[in-house]
């Protein structure tokens, strides 16, 4: 027996679903707070003292001794704290000072920027120089066992040649597609890990997701909706579409189209790789909007990305537009995009032991090279005397910086350029293109923190391949490290792997506004980057998004079976249809879902949901109720001279009924239930 506020099933709802944040995920516990790493909790007997000697000075002519503990191999500092000690690895306090330093960066705080700069360049010698410290003093293997990084993972790109069953189908199509439904799933088992690799990696045209794309773009409503809010967009004016209909017909792409894998790479371009805002872009560049995503769509399909670091340095709206590049010119030089191109589109800002790969006289000259742009307004004619004007990028040599310039000075890449090309034609030639691509790709899709010689594999495999992005993404897809046990469940989801997976998987009937809605709250709407840098996932996957994240949830699921029926959707065709008759028709319809969803769940966890499935939670307000279940009787009166009126939370009793799987058995509330819990477990949360 027990007391309740809210209706019984609710109640139920909330009790499991707390009890699914015990669902083991190593991912979503790295991220759960915001302010970085999780940070163990030690005694003195867990830890040992040394000195460690940091080099100082010029070329290292002196050293300084640091005193470091070192906890289960590991080098950091201990700290005291409210009566407790906690361990920081300097990994993580370098992760943290380089995060903080871009930051201040971004928002132009040089003095802070520097402060972080400082702080990151000592954590990474320190990181570089405890393993040796640390392994003096224990027997314990550390941080120096492994040569690359500490904490990192060494990948083997070797093919996979286990069974490729429904399991690893998922995996596969968890990271690499935004998820599949059971049809995918089975086709993929039915024609091997090679054949669906290739499959997914081959493009197909879409003329009718084309065709859906500029009707939503145009009013953000289909034609087939039939609504009273039907409009005719001119299709002689480039201008002539509502920003919000062209973000929310890319939702719908996303979720609809068979082209899963190109989709999810060009989310990752647009994430990583100059992230792009529509915020404040007046009428007249419009049309940028969608050449930006041209661009990106071409990248993806094409996957050259020499060709998509060429495209961007003539992008209208990302390089022109956010980056200032077409305000760059000799008379006043802008050096956003000169910076951006180098920190985020290419190189990276520095290597791995945080040594700056360019300087801000490089910089400067860079940005001399990128001088010459502009705007042009042009006037089409609509017919009568109806005109759009529209600003297109343009470049002019009257504008352009004349004369030589030098890039990466005092480098074994240093080169005399003149304009963009020559800067694209130099940064091919730095071998850190090719590692800071193989870095993201490798922790987007595959580990967390891989090692340096599998990032220089990655890497090699870029570059013998001349940028070609798809010869990196299948030998990621077929490696043996993707489908290994310790590998899963360590990457985050973007709110668009959160999302569109969902949707993907169980084709629910959530529309491309509603979508739009949805993402602005759990704060991840396409062609809405918060800056340049793109979104932090941990912060998307930490305490701030949670209660958004569950709203949207609940949301999604009180569309009830009247509702879904007019959106021509049935529950139990789609997820609990032809359920295998030799179990038990609640732990079947458990077992599906939890795996259509990648949800893994233990003894304990499958218990309390098939008892959820099972048991009815009745307010007791009938005088047989209180006889047979012995509760206390509560009407709902709210007239406190009503001697049956409860001032608490009335309360309920719990019958066990069975669910009845069946299309007018009223399951549907119960099968809702479960989703939301399993989509607001940590374990959904991560891939």
């Amino acid at each position: 027996m027990f007391r309740a506020s809210v209706l019984g099933p609710l109640y139920l709802f909330i009790a499991i679903a707390c009890l699914s944040m015990l669902i083991s995920s190593p991912a979503w516990a790295a991220a759960k707070k915001n302010k970085g790493p999780k940070v163990p909790v030690v005694e003195s007997g867990d830890y040992q003292l040394t000195t460690l000697n940091l080099k100082r000075g010029k070329k290292g002519s002196q050293t300084k001794p640091v005193e470091i503990a070192c906890f289960g191999g590991t080098g950091g500092f201990v700290k005291a704290k409210g009566g407790k000690e906690y361990f920081y690895s300097f990994s993580d306090l370098f992760r943290d000072s380089k995060k903080k330093f871009r930051l201040a960066k971004q928002k132009r705080q040089n003095a802070l920027a520097d402060k972080w700069d400082f702080k990151a360049k000592r954590f990474a010698k320190l990181r570089k120089g405890s393993p040796s410290a640390c392994s003096a003093i224990s027997d314990t293997p550390s941080e120096g066992d492994n040569p690359n990084d500490d904490g990192s993972t060494q990948v083997s790109f070797k093919p996979y040649t286990g069974t490729f069953g429904p399991e690893q189908a998922r995996i596969l199509f968890d990271r690499f597609c935004f998820g599949g439904s059971q049809a995918e799933i089975d086709r993929a088992v039915q024609e091997g890990l090679t054949a669906t690799v290739n499959r997914l990696t081959t493009y197909i045209a879409e003329p009718a997701i084309d065709a859906a794309m500029e009707d939503i773009a145009c009013d953000r409503f289909l034609q087939s909706e039939g609504s009273e809010s039907e409009e005719v967009c001119n299709s002689k004016d480039p201008t002539d579409f509502r920003m919000d209909g062209f973000r929310q017909a890319m939702y719908y792409r996303m979720v609809h189209s068979e082209n899963c894998y190109f989709n999810k790479l060009l989310t990752f371009l647009h994430d990583e790789r100059l992230a792009v805002s529509t915020v404040g872009l007046p009428r007249e560049k419009y049309h940028l909007a969608k050449e930006h995503f041209k661009i990106l769509d071409k990248a993806a399909q094409s996957g050259d990305y020499i060709q998509y670091i060429r495209n961007s340095n003539n992008d209208g709206l990302v390089a022109y537009f956010n980056l200032d590049l077409g305000n760059n010119n000799k008379f006043a030089p802008n050096e956003n995009y000169a910076r951006e191109f180098w920190e985020i589109l290419t190189i990276g800002p520095a290597d791995e032991d945080t040594v700056p790969l360019y300087s801000v006289l490089d910089i400067a000259q860079s940005a001399l090279a990128f001088t010459g742009g502009g705007w042009q307004r042009i006037e089409i004619e609509l017919g009568g005397e109806e005109q759009a004007r529209i600003d297109n990028p343009s470049y002019s040599l009257l504008s352009h910086a004349d004369g030589q310039k030098t890039i990466f000075l005092g480098t074994p890449y240093a080169a005399t350029v003149d304009n963009a090309e020559d800067v694209l034609q130099a940064t091919l030639n730095h071998p850190y293109l090719a590692r800071n691509l193989a870095r993201e790709l490798l922790q987007e899709f595959l580990v967390p923190h891989p090692s340096r010689d599998s990032i220089g594999e990655l890497a090699r495999i870029l570059r013998e391949n001349k940028y070609n992005l798809h010869a990196a993404m299948k030998t990621m897809m077929l490696s043996e490290d993707l489908y290994a046990p310790a590998n899963q469940k360590t990457l985050l989801k973007h709110a668009w792997d959160f999302l569109f997976g969902f949707l993907r998987s169980t084709h629910y009937p959530i529309n491309h506004r509603e979508m739009d809605s949805y993402f602005d709250e759990i704060g991840e709407q396409l062609f809405i980057s918060p800056s340049i840098f793109g979104w932090d996932t941990d912060s998307l996957n930490a305490e701030r998004y949670v209660l958004e994240r569950r709203n949207v949830v609940i949301h999604m699921m009180r569309l009830s079976s009247d509702d879904l029926a007019e959106r021509n959707y049935s529950l139990y065709d789609e997820l609990a249809s032809n359920l295998p008759n030799s179990a038990a028709q609640d732990d079947a319809l458990l077992s599906r879902i939890v795996n259509l969803l990648g949800v893994r769940i233990n003894t304990t966890q499958r218990a309390l949901l098939n008892d959820y499935l099972n048991y009815d939670y009745n307010a007791c307000d009938r005088d047989e109720e209180v006889a047979e279940f012995g509760c206390r009787k509560c009407s709902y009166s709210v007239a406190s001279s009503d001697p049956t009126y409860c001032d608490e939370a009335i309360e309920h009793y719990q019958l066990r009924n069975g669910i009845d799987i069946h299309p007018d058995g009223g399951f549907e509330t119960k099968l809702q239930g479960l989703i939301a819990m399993l989509l607001t477990s940590p374990e959904y949360l991560s891939k």
